[in-house]
């Protein structure tokens, strides 16, 4: 079972096999995420938020051509994402497709508990909203985890002329979970704007608690002005300056140079940015929106989980085959994947044109 990054935390295996399964990477702490490990089961069912089979040398690792893989996407029905990955590995591609129905019982139970708790914590942002509204006058909407309106709909639709989903709700609870899931005790205001709001009408968000954790966001229009760093009008002021890219780091965003950023990785809709000043997560999210964002300062999509500043990139790598990966620092192998599709251009824009990148 891995996370929904594809790290791997935990593992079961016939004894006879777990020799085997160690040296092969199958174990606990291991990352199998398809933009690092290349085409594996788990990676490529995260990517899919499917089934997925892979045979023997359809494996981009060498090491793992003995092996076939049957993995299955564990899709959380709140966020709409892979949260995490179940698969089964052998060497035996006949033992892998006659469990192929036990993985998919396992996935079953695992999905109707997840929708269960969905709507355990749908009815407990209800009967929050319902309060907020006997305590304060005005709109009152209450939110999923991912931004979803549960409650509130009826205002929602007669201010957004019939839409129930805004994306400026979607844009910050999505913010706000990645907050509280790193230890924020998070709480915040922000600007939503036409049609939801006036352009100077200022919200605020605040977690709502349910027994198992995290259940939804309350969003009700602020009685008085809410310090933020995140989602005030004046810091996104800030942020759209020309030639800036804002990141989050901890409980501040920081506006960057584009010179500072090495390269950029997608891990599902959230996107980090390795600068200069370390890995900070960007504050726009999906990996296009971020390409378009850093286009016009001359960033790469290598791969479609990594855009790369060629004027950062000091080694090249060759893979075999004619396949290369990239990396920022010279005296490390940072393994920054070159789609096969993307080289031409990239050795294009490196100056390597003329070279060839076959061993």
């Amino acid at each position: 079972m891995t996370d929904g990054h594809g790290q791997i935390i935990a593992a079961w295996s016939d004894d006879r096999l777990r020799e085997d399964a160690n040296n092969s990477n199958l174990e606990p702490q291991f990352c199998w995420a398809e933009a690092t490990a290349g085409t594996n089961g788990m990676g490529m069912a995260l990517v899919l938020n499917r089934i997925v089979a892979v045979r023997g040398p359809e494996h981009w690792r060498a090491d793992m051509h003995e092996w076939n893989c049957l993995a299955a996407a564990v899709s959380d029905p709140v966020l709409g994402e892979a949260a995490a990955a179940l698969n089964i590995s052998s060497r035996s591609e006949e033992t892998v497709l006659r469990l192929a129905h036990r993985l998919r019982d396992e996935l079953a139970v695992v999905s109707r508990h997840l929708a269960a708790q969905a709507a355990r914590d749908a009815a407990t942002v209800k009967r929050a909203c319902a309060r907020a509204e006997h305590r304060r006058s005005g709109i009152v909407i209450g939110l999923d985890l991912g931004g979803a309106v549960v409650a509130g709909g009826q205002e929602v639709r007669r201010r957004s002329g019939g839409a129930v989903e805004v994306e400026a709700l979607r844009s910050v609870a999505r913010d706000g979970l990645a907050a509280v899931m790193a230890g924020s005790n998070w709480r915040t205001a922000f600007v939503p704007g036409p049609p939801l709001a006036r352009p100077d009408e200022q919200f605020e968000v605040q977690l709502v608690e349910g027994p198992a954790g995290p259940a939804g966001w309350l969003v009700s229009r602020a009685d008085h002005s809410v310090a933020t760093s995140a989602h005030t009008a004046s810091a996104a002021g800030a942020a759209d300056r020309p030639g800036r890219v804002p990141a989050e780091s901890e409980r501040c965003v920081l506006l960057l140079d584009p010179g500072e950023i090495r390269f950029a990785e997608a891990q599902g809709h959230t996107v980090w940015l390795i600068t200069d000043r370390g890995r900070l997560r960007a504050r726009t999210r999906g990996i296009d929106n971020v390409e378009r964002q850093l286009a016009e300062h001359g960033f790469l999509r290598v791969h479609r989980s990594f855009l790369v500043n060629p004027d950062r990139v000091r080694r090249i790598d060759q893979k075999g085959n004619g396949v290369i990966a990239l990396s920022t620092d010279p005296c490390r192998s940072e393994d920054i994947p070159v789609a096969r599709r993307s080289t031409l251009a990239v050795r294009r824009v490196l100056g390597l044109s003329s070279v060839s990148t076959h061993r």
